[in-house]
């Protein structure tokens, strides 16, 4: 009876893969932010770690309006440290993720809002919120982003209210 009750326990407590892709999003969210303008050790192996386990090598990142990027890992990595060459802090949030997992679950879609917050070298800070959908497919290792999607920022304009 003890076994049976573990093994409800167990598959009760399972995560989804949804949950598994969402948890994904915000791990990688988690790698990308920075504070500080040189990049320390630590983070930087917290960022190649997270993209060898959750990033497909090659992505295509989709970002308005630069179009397709189809990148190794090495080189999305080396994008994102240019980025601290440019800002001072990148903050990132995730709100209101959707994941659809296709009927085979070989392949999952995930869609909601980043906010990315920026403080450059200025002290300027900026805020922008984008739509995004992330493509992932199913590894033995687990679920790999094999491409990003951004949408132009969106800008509320209270002016065009009507």
């Amino acid at each position: 009876m003890a076994i049976l009750g573990g093994i409800v326990v167990v598959l009760f407590l399972r995560k989804s893969d949804a949950d598994r892709i969402r948890d994904t999003l915000h791990t990688m969210a988690e790698a990308v932010r920075f504070s500080g303008r040189q990049p320390t050790p630590a983070w930087l192996r917290g960022l190649r770690t997270s993209f060898v386990e959750y990033v497909a090598d090659p992505v295509t990142i989709s970002i308005a309006p630069f179009g397709d990027l189809r990148l190794s890992t090495d080189k999305l990595l080396e994008s994102v440290v240019d980025a601290t060459v440019r800002y001072d802090a990148l903050g990132v949030t995730l709100n209101q993720i959707g994941v659809k997992v296709a009927a085979k679950g070989d392949r999952a879609t995930a869609n909601g809002e980043v906010l990315l917050e920026t403080l450059d070298v200025a002290g300027a800070r900026r805020s922008e919120p984008r739509k995004f959908v992330a493509t992932f497919a199913k590894h033995p290792s687990g679920w790999k982003l094999i491409h990003l999607q951004t949408a132009e920022p969106h800008v509320d304009q209270p002016e065009a209210r009507p």
